[in-house]
């Protein structure tokens, strides 16, 4: 009956409303003035929800690429099989394990002892301008040193916001900071008038409208860079005393010394500041920090402050394998 009257007689709407009330909206007042163009629209709004409401931020670091040093079969549920060379991105660290996950093939992730991968290189280590985690204050120190001149500069990863960067440049003498910022599709962008899909176009955008900045990037910071962290290896060159030569290196000489502190018989590479083979050096560094197995050479020490550079190591005493199984019987 109530279907027949509102089909035949809508006129009398508000009349079948008294009469056979809507139950599902029993809050509703029902007076001239409450229109509900759109229950169902009204119910949504008053919806709540409980509980944590974490939203993903789309601005990550890009992703720092590590390679498996070895073979590794998984004994567990929560392990990853791994085989050597296998492309690797870390997660996190867990003791002496890595959350790690595949970047081919399965795509699977688990843990890895932690001495079985190493970080291949920082996305824009290739960069000469690209100085990776130092603070400001390094930045203005290594700008203002009598090296450099207006012009020189340097990008650094921001100290305030992890996943951004920061421009610092010299100009007149002193030395200015822009940050570089993502947006939510992951372009960089130092204005919101205009953006870049990688940092390197944000940069070569810049350096041809200088305008647009308001200073000049002319040239990469011309102080030798640290190599990517180095302060719990720096050692004063004091310590150590050269005493053969042991052969030419790929990147210098490499020196049989005495670590004096430490009474200890060593191995130093050097590397001059102008060797046009210094970024391959801070690879090889960057491998020797990562690498930690009894089977191995480990990095000791360094000396990066001043000229030469010294990479100190474990001394193989018996020389090269190449040698060694030579002079064998």
């Amino acid at each position: 009956m109530e279907s027949c009257c509102r089909s035949c007689m809508p006129c009398f709407g508000r009349l079948w409303n008294y009469i056979w009330p809507d139950i599902r909206y029993p809050n509703v007042p029902n007076n001239n003035n409450h229109v509900i163009a759109n229950p169902a629209a009204q119910a949504a709004e008053i919806r709540t929800v409980s509980g944590d409401i974490r939203i993903p931020s789309p601005k990550k670091r890009p992703v720092q690429l590590y390679a498996a040093l070895f073979d590794f079969e998984a004994r567990s549920d929560d392990e990853l099989t791994v085989k050597e060379g296998d492309k690797l991105s870390v997660i996190e660290k867990r003791g002496e394990y890595v959350l790690a996950k595949k970047l081919t093939g399965s795509l699977q992730s688990g843990l890895i002892p932690a001495n079985y991968v190493a970080l291949l290189q920082d996305e824009f280590a290739k960069h000469k301008w690209y100085y990776g985690n130092i603070n400001r204050v390094k930045a203005e120190k290594l700008l203002l040193a009598s090296q450099n001149k207006d012009g020189s500069f340097l990008v650094r990863i921001s100290e305030s916001h992890s996943d951004e960067y920061t421009i610092s440049a010299r100009s007149e003498g002193k030395v200015y900071h822009f940050r570089i910022q993502r947006s939510t599709i992951g372009a960089y962008f130092v204005s919101d008038k205009i953006s870049f899909a990688t940092l390197g176009e944000l940069i070569s955008y810049y350096q041809k409208n200088p305008r647009s900045l308001g200073v000049l990037l002319e040239e990469p910071c011309a102080q030798q860079r640290e190599l990517f962290d180095m302060e719990p290896w720096e050692r004063p060159r004091e310590e150590f005393r050269l005493h053969k030569k042991l052969g030419e290196g790929h990147f210098g000489e490499v020196w049989e010394a005495l670590w004096t502190t430490e009474n200890k018989k060593v191995a130093i590479k050097t590397l001059k500041q102008e060797d046009t083979k210094q970024d391959e050096f801070v690879k090889e560094v960057q491998a020797l920090k990562s690498l930690h197995h009894p089977k191995l050479i480990q990095l000791l020490a360094m000396c990066s402050r001043g000229e030469p550079v010294y990479i100190v190591t474990e001394l193989m005493k018996k020389g090269s394998l190449k040698a060694y199984l030579a002079c064998e019987c």
